[in-house]
């Protein structure tokens, strides 16, 4: 990999579940989102999809990123690129040598998912411990 093709910088972001009011303890939580780490990267987006959910148009970008070898990811992260987000759908560790890099397929969130009452988490069919 060299290393010039890495001209994007990222942040890979970790949930974590907290109590939407603490102070009164309803019960109610939310999912709050911590940078873990920044790092560069080479974005190749892939393919755009639009489709139709009960009447309203809605696209899908999925997009592949190119990553330094890191044993710190999961696909519960999600990736921060300027104003944009991207679920992880997979982490690919190239030949599987830990360190010729590693390769993500994101698909673009159109906006930060809502995060209260298990959000995103919730939606991707996957709990947060």
């Amino acid at each position: 990999m060299r290393a010039g093709s890495l001209r994007h910088i990222i942040e890979l972001q970790s949930p974590t579940r907290v109590p939407l009011d603490p102070v009164n303890d309803t019960g109610a939580m939310k999912t709050v989102w911590t940078t873990v780490s920044t790092i560069y990267a080479a974005i190749q987006p892939q393919k755009g999809v639009e489709n139709s959910v009960m009447g309203v148009s809605q696209g899908e970008q999925v997009s592949i990123f190119t990553i330094r070898y890191t044993k710190d990811i999961s696909r519960l992260y999600r990736i921060k690129f300027g104003d944009r987000y991207y679920s992880i759908n997979s982490i690919i560790n190239i030949d599987e040598r830990d360190r010729l890099g590693m390769t993500i397929h994101a698909t673009e969130i159109s906006a930060p998912p809502d995060t209260t009452q298990g959000g995103y988490a919730r939606a991707k069919g996957e709990t947060i411990g």
